[in-house]
């Protein structure tokens, strides 16, 4: 298995500290803090506009937006004015949010099985459209564990780092290969239905040109880029949990 980091931190750091500089939004670093040291805050608005209530926004759009972990790569210097961008596990929508400012002329496209959670990202606006079903490896229906303890998160396969015994709802799957999607990117959050989703997406995720996956845990890590790597001809180590082929 060949994997690769694309970006050196230390050739890199003048690029990445003016990126944090410019980024630099007070509320957030407050609520972070707030987080860390007290385990709660206080609801508030982004500098860019994006209402945040609860952890599970809190680390998405710290990830996203403050330490950018998802737009490295290089990636985003390389998509169009109108790039076609697929969101697996949408969650609260702010990877689609965050992509709709940085191209406000981009075909953007959701999934997200959670109804609560898809009807969210629908009124953010930020999405063509929003599909309510679970990616898998087939068509049907399954059973999807829920997990608050961060706001409201999901998953079909598992997920060792949070608690997936609160609750359960049956929600419809498919494939994304169904769908016949052409995108420029992808971005796959599906807290442990990673393999499903790409057996399920050989087709689509062959023919992306770029796309990460958050990929917690080292096992899962080398079996998830095993696997890709039948497909794709470049696989790197993005950060600590994330893995991009180009």
């Amino acid at each position: 298995m060949n994997l690769k980091t694309p970006y050196s931190i230390l050739t890199h750091l003048p690029c990445c500290l003016g990126g944090l500089f410019k980024r630099f939004d007070p509320t957030l670093v407050k609520a972070r803090t707030q987080l860390l040291l007290k385990n709660r805050f206080d609801p508030f608005v982004t500098k860019g506009g994006y209402k945040i209530e609860n952890s599970q926004q809190l680390y998405c759009y710290w990830d996203f937006a403050w330490e950018a972990i998802v737009f490295r790569g290089g990636w985003p210097d390389k998509l169009g004015k109108k790039p076609v961008i697929i969101d697996v596990g949408a969650n609260y929508g702010t990877f689609g949010w965050l992509c709709r400012k940085r191209w406000p002329n981009a075909t953007i496209i959701g999934f997200e099985p959670i109804p609560d959670l898809a009807k969210f990202c629908k009124r953010l606006s930020c999405y063509d459209e929003v599909y309510p079903v679970a990616l898998s490896d087939s068509v049907g229906t399954a059973m999807l564990f829920l997990d608050y303890s961060l706001g409201l998160t999901a998953t079909l396969g598992g997920n060792s780092l949070l608690n997936y015994t609160a609750s359960q709802i049956q929600v419809e799957t498919n494939k994304l290969d169904s769908f016949n999607l052409h995108p420029d990117f992808m971005k796959v959050d599906v807290d442990g239905g990673e393999l499903k989703t790409i057996i399920g997406g050989f087709k689509t995720f062959t023919n992306c040109p770029f796309t990460v996956i958050e990929c917690t845990g080292k096992q899962r890590h080398k079996t998830v880029a095993e696997l890709l790597q039948k497909q794709c001809k470049k696989l790197y180590l993005l950060g600590v949990d994330y893995l991009f082929h180009d």
